[in-house]
């Protein structure tokens, strides 16, 4: 699948965190979404600060051998995105061959192309070659180690809010390195 045009009216990483800040400013306090954007903004923050490849993961990623554009597909409300778009950002600043743009999910039908089981799960990863604006691979919407936890919700083994509280537990132990890893292997192949 060609991206470009989706290129086109994508956002860079600093245009999508002011984004989010409007959103927070301005935006429609009633709307089910808005409470998300603060906390998940914070999240973002942090995790920019906390956030570091191993030196053997920099090893790897410095094998990259062409260019690569990472589209990030999300929404600022969405929780998974807050977990892992610093860490894709931190392997984009790491690397003179990646870069990033962000496409909104809700504001066109990209992620149409992207369905989870049916469903517009996000933060979708697409791996795009600069030159010919073709996919080279997707990732996402979660890390590997999230399916389980995932299964026991679906399954009805825990509720809504012990899915959350148990996906924020295995991302602040993970620390990003599911995800490192799974795009590096993605990347480098």
């Amino acid at each position: 699948m060609n991206l470009e045009k989706y290129l086109e009216g994508s956002l860079s990483w600093e245009q999508y965190l002011a984004h989010i800040k409007d959103v927070i400013e301005n935006g429609d306090k009633e709307k089910d979404t808005y409470q998300y954007y603060p906390l998940n903004l914070t999240r973002i923050e942090r995790l920019l600060k906390k956030i570091e490849l191993s030196d053997a993961q920099k090893e790897k990623l410095a094998k990259l051998d062409r260019e690569i554009i990472l589209v990030e597909i999300t929404e600022g409300w969405c929780g998974d995105a807050s977990q892992i778009l610093p860490v894709v950002e931190n392997m984009v600043s790491e690397s003179d061959k990646l870069t990033s743009r962000i496409v909104l999910r809700d504001s066109n039908d990209l992620i149409e192309n992207y369905l989870t089981n049916g469903g517009k799960s996000i933060p979708i990863i697409v791996g795009v070659d600069k030159e010919t604006k073709e996919e080279l691979f997707k990732w996402g919407p979660r890390p590997e180690w999230a399916a389980d936890i995932l299964k026991d919700y679906k399954s009805n083994k825990i509720d809504h809010d012990e899915f959350v509280v148990a996906l924020q537990k295995e991302y602040n132990k993970d620390k990003g390195n599911a995800i490192i890893e799974e795009l590096l292997n993605l990347l480098i192949n």
